[in-house]
C-alpha cells in the first residue's frame, strides 16, 4: 500500500510539466512563424512591385509601338498624297498655260480678221476668202480647247490638289498631336495602372526628352517618355524623295503592304513607267501640247495669216488705193465699158501677185498709156506671234510643258535635287513651283532613314527606344510591429521594355513591336540617378541616393539581376 501511494503521489506531481514545456517552446515558434509570415509578405510586396514595374513598362511599350505604327502608316500615306499633289499641280498648271495660249491664239486671229477681212469694194470676194482662212487657223485652238475641257472634266486636277492639301494637313496635325500628347497620355494611363496595381508611386526614366512633347513639366513628373521621333532636316527630305521612288527594304509592311513591289514607291508607276510619264500619256496632255504648238509654228493655215496689201507706184511716186477712188473704179477704167465688170471680178484671184495679168484690158494702148505704173498686187503674210504660242519644246513625250513643270515641282519638293533627273529648265507657268504645304519629314534618332540593314533586335536599338519604368510600393504593416522594429522602407522595382521593328527600323515601316528586356539603362546607375534627381517624384529620393552610392558599376551589374 505504501508503494502504491508513493507512485500515485509522484504521478500527481508531474501533472502540468508538459504544458510548461509547451508554453516555453511556443515563444520561439511564434517568432519563427512571425518572421516567416513577414518574409512571405515582403516577398509578395516585392513581387507585386516588380509586376507593377513590368506592367507599366509593357503598357508604355504597347502604346509607343502602336503610335509608331500610326506614324509609319501616315508617312507612307504622305508620300502617296505628295505624288498626287505633284501630278495634279503639274497638270493643272499646264492646263492653265494651255488655256492662256488658246485665248491668245484666238484673240490674235480674231483681231487680225477684223482688220484684214473687211471689204475694199463692192462685191469684194476678199472677206469670204479671208474669213475662211482665219476660220481654218482657229481650228487647232478650238480642238485644243475641247481636249483641255475633257482632261479637266475627266481628271479634275484642281480637286486632286485640294484633296492632297487637306490630306497632308490632316496627317500633319494628327502626327504632331500624337507626338505632343504622348508623354502626358502615359502619365494618365499610368495613374490608372497605379490604382489597379496598388502602388504608391511610379516614374518613367528620361521622360519628355524632346522639344516636340508639350504638357511636360519642367520639374518632377510622372510623364512617360517621348516617342522616339524628331523633325528631319534636308537629308531626311532627300530620303523621303528616295523612298517615294524606291520604297523601303521592308518585307511585309510599309510600301509593300500598300501594293508596291520591293524597290518601288508612289513615284514609280509600275516599275517601268514613272507617274509623270503615265499622267502625260493617260491624260493626252502631251499630244494636245504638241499638236497646238506644231499647228501655230508650222501649220499651213494656222502659222500665217494673209493680209490685204496692194501697192501702186509710179516712177517714184507711190499712190495709195484711196487716191484712185476704189479698185472697182480702177478695174472699170482698165477693162472698158464693153466688159461685164461683175463677171470679170469673179474670175480674178486678187490673192495672186499676178492678178493684173488676168484683166481683159480695153486695148493694146493701155499698157503704154499706163506707162511705168506697177499695178501688181502682193499678198502679205502675218506669222503667228511667238508670244501667243506655247513656250519651249512640246513633244508628245519626254519634253513638254507638263513634264518640265512636273520635274521642276519634284526638284522643289526634294530640295533642288531630282531623283536622277537633269536639272530642269526654268518653267514658264502660272502657279508656284510647289504650292502644297510640305508636311514634316520625321526621322528616328540614331537610325538612318534609308539604312539597308537597320537594327531589328531590342538590345541593338538606340537608347531612345528603351523604356525604363520604376514602381514603388510601401511595405505592408509587419506582424509584431509593436515588438519588432519596422523601418518602413518602401519597395522599389524597375522594368524595361524595348521597341523594335523586325522588318527594318525606319519611319515608313508599320511593324513596330515591344518586348520586355533586360534593364540595360540601369547598367549606368549614376546616369539614371542624375536624371531621376531632376525629374522623378520625391518618393524616389532614397532610391536615387542608393544608386548614386554605387561606386563600382561592374559590381552593380553582377548584383543587378534586371
Amino acid at each position: 500500500m505504501t508503494l502504491a501511494r508513493l507512485k500515485a503521489a509522484l504521478a500527481r506531481r508531474r501533472r502540468g510539466a508538459v504544458a510548461l514545456v509547451a508554453v516555453a517552446g511556443m515563444v520561439p515558434v511564434a517568432g519563427m512563424l512571425t518572421a516567416s509570415m513577414n518574409s512571405s509578405q515582403m516577398i509578395d510586396d516585392r513581387r507585386a512591385t516588380q509586376d507593377a514595374a513590368d506592367a507599366l513598362s509593357r503598357m508604355h511599350g504597347a502604346w509607343a509601338a502602336r503610335s509608331m505604327n500610326i506614324l509609319a502608316m501616315n508617312s507612307v500615306t504622305e508620300t502617296q498624297l505628295l505624288t498626287v499633289a505633284l501630278g495634279s499641280e503639274a497638270l493643272n498648271g499646264t492646263l492653265i498655260e494651255q488655256q492662256a495660249a488658246i485665248a491668245a491664239a484666238l484673240g490674235h486671229i480674231g483681231s487680225h480678221a477684223a482688220q484684214q477681212c473687211k471689204p475694199r469694194f463692192k462685191f469684194d470676194p476678199w472677206p469670204i476668202l479671208c474669213g475662211a482662212w482665219h476660220g481654218l487657223a482657229s481650228i487647232p485652238a478650238m480642238e485644243a480647247q475641247v481636249t483641255l475641257l475633257d482632261i479637266g472634266f475627266d481628271y479634275d486636277p484642281a480637286h486632286g490638289i485640294e484633296v492632297a492639301r487637306r490630306g497632308l494637313t490632316a496627317i500633319e496635325g494628327m502626327n504632331r498631336a500624337l507626338i505632343e500628347r504622348f508623354p502626358r497620355a502615359m502619365h494618365e494611363i499610368g495613374e490608372d495602372y497605379a490604382d489597379v496595381l496598388e502602388i504608391d508611386a511610379f516614374h518613367f526614366d528620361d521622360p519628355c526628352d524632346t522639344d516636340l512633347a508639350r504638357n511636360c513639366e519642367s520639374g518632377r513628373t510622372r510623364d512617360g517618355m517621348a516617342l522616339p521621333v524628331e523633325e528631319g532636316d534636308m537629308t531626311t527630305g532627300l530620303a523621303r524623295c528616295f523612298v517615294m521612288n524606291n520604297g523601303t527594304t521592308t518585307r511585309s509592311t510599309g510600301f509593300h503592304a500598300r501594293g508596291f513591289d520591293l524597290g518601288q514607291g508612289p513615284l514609280d508607276h509600275d516599275g517601268a513607267t514613272s507617274v509623270r510619264d503615265f499622267i502625260n500619256e493617260e491624260t493626252g496632255v502631251g499630244d494636245m501640247l504638241h499638236e497646238f504648238k506644231d499647228a501655230y509654228d508650222n501649220g499651213f493655215f494656222a502659222s500665217r495669216l494673209p493680209h490685204y496689201y496692194h501697192s501702186f507706184a509710179t516712177l517714184g511716186a507711190p499712190t495709195d488705193l484711196d487716191s484712185l477712188g476704189s479698185v472697182v473704179d480702177l478695174v472699170g477704167e482698165l477693162v472698158g465699158d464693153d466688159v461685164d465688170l461683175d463677171e470679170t471680178l469673179d474670175g480674178i484671184d486678187f490673192g495672186s501677185p499676178d492678178w493684173f495679168d488676168d484683166l481683159p484690158l480695153a486695148g493694146s494702148g493701155v499698157e503704154g498709156a499706163l506707162g511705168g505704173l506697177d499695178l501688181g498686187s502682193a499678198a502679205g503674210w502675218t506669222e503667228h506671234p511667238d508670244g501667243a504660242n506655247l513656250q519651249g519644246e512640246q513633244q508628245p513625250q519626254d519634253d513638254n510643258s507638263f513634264t518640265r513643270r512636273y520635274d521642276a515641282k519634284l526638284a522643289s519638293l526634294c530640295a533642288g535635287i531630282g531623283l536622277g533627273l537633269d536639272p530642269p529648265p526654268l518653267v514658264t507657268g502660272f502657279l508656284p513651283v510647289f504650292e502644297t504645304t510640305l508636311p514634316t519629314a520625321w526621322k528616328l534618332p540614331g537610325i538612318g532613314a534609308t539604312e539597308v540593314f537597320p537594327p531589328v533586335a531590342p538590345a541593338e536599338m538606340p537608347e531612345e527606344f528603351q523604356i525604363l519604368a520604376l514602381a514603388q510600393r510601401e511595405q505592408s504593416t509587419r506582424l509584431g510591429s509593436n515588438v519588432f522594429t519596422d523601418h518602413g522602407t518602401p519597395h522599389n522595382s524597375y522594368g524595361q521594355t524595348g521597341l523594335f521593328n523586325p522588318d527594318g527600323a525606319d519611319i515608313y515601316s508599320a511593324n513596330w513591336r515591344y518586348r520586355l528586356m533586360e534593364s540595360m539603362r540601369l547598367d549606368s546607375p549614376g546616369e539614371v540617378a542624375d536624371r531621376m534627381s531632376r525629374r522623378a517624384p520625391a518618393d524616389f529620393a532614397d532610391l536615387v541616393d542608393t544608386l548614386r552610392a554605387i561606386d563600382d558599376p561592374d559590381s552593380w551589374e553582377r548584383i543587378n539581376a534586371h
